[in-house]
């Protein structure tokens, strides 16, 4: 299992440097080949959006999915 880290937080992953986006605001967990989730980690008041719907807790990701 592989986890991406997303966030303004210098020790995320990946680091997006916007006013938007909180210190720790989701992580992508790679389960195994095929299988992905997005997990909103509840620090921003923006949200996170997968195609359009906000996100509360954790979803599972498909093939296109616009995040």
């Amino acid at each position: 299992m592989k986890v991406l880290k997303f966030g303004t937080y210098i020790d995320n992953d990946v680091v997006i440097n916007d006013r938007s986006v909180s210190r720790n605001h989701v992580q992508i967990t790679q389960h195994d080949y095929s299988h992905f989730s997005l997990l909103d980690l509840g620090g921003g008041l923006n949200g996170t959006f997968v195609n359009g719907v906000r996100v509360e807790g954790e979803v599972e990701l498909h093939h296109g999915d616009e995040v």
